[in-house]
């Protein structure tokens, strides 16, 4: 099966809950964000979605800025597998990202390093090329982090 990953364009007010009462406002957070028919779940407004590759978009990203390495977040303690990336460093985040064309990441998607560096799941990309599933998965952080700079936003991030 494998873990998938999302992002959540939230006020920082949002994330200071969370770190106040992490194992309490999760319950809120899966309710009302996570879940389809959630208060606060709305694709591509708030909520962007990577399949299986997303760790390998990051990998990626990171090729070609050594200032990325937080672009999942800081980990939200006694939660499962959440982060957070308040909206100071978003914007910051998101200006390096955006400096980084798809052609940049394109030439340094090489399957065979990403698989012997021991990306996440990228086992799974070195049987065939699979440059056209990767990209998806790069094209949703820029829209991520794009959306939440513009809305002066933070960042939830969920693995699961």
């Amino acid at each position: 099966m494998g873990i998938v990953c999302e992002f959540y364009v939230v006020k920082d007010k949002i994330i200071d809950e969370f770190l106040a009462k992490p194992s309490e406002f999760e319950d809120y957070f899966e309710e009302n964000y996570v879940y389809v028919f959630g208060k606060f779940h709305k694709e591509e407004e708030n909520m962007f979605y990577c399949d299986k590759a997303w760790d390998v978009a990051r990998y990626l990203f990171q090729q070609n800025s050594t200032t990325l390495s937080e672009l999942l977040g800081r980990e939200i303690e006694n939660t499962e597998m959440k982060s957070y990336i308040k909206a100071n460093e978003v914007k910051k985040i998101n200006e390096i990202i955006s400096q980084i064309t798809l052609e940049q990441i394109h030439q340094t998607y090489n399957e065979i390093k990403i698989v012997n560096d021991f990306v996440y799941n990228s086992e799974r990309f070195i049987e065939t090329k699979n440059w056209k599933y990767v990209s998806k998965h790069v094209e949703t952080f820029y829209k991520a982090f794009k959306t939440a700079a513009e809305n002066n936003a933070g960042i939830i991030v969920s693995r699961g």
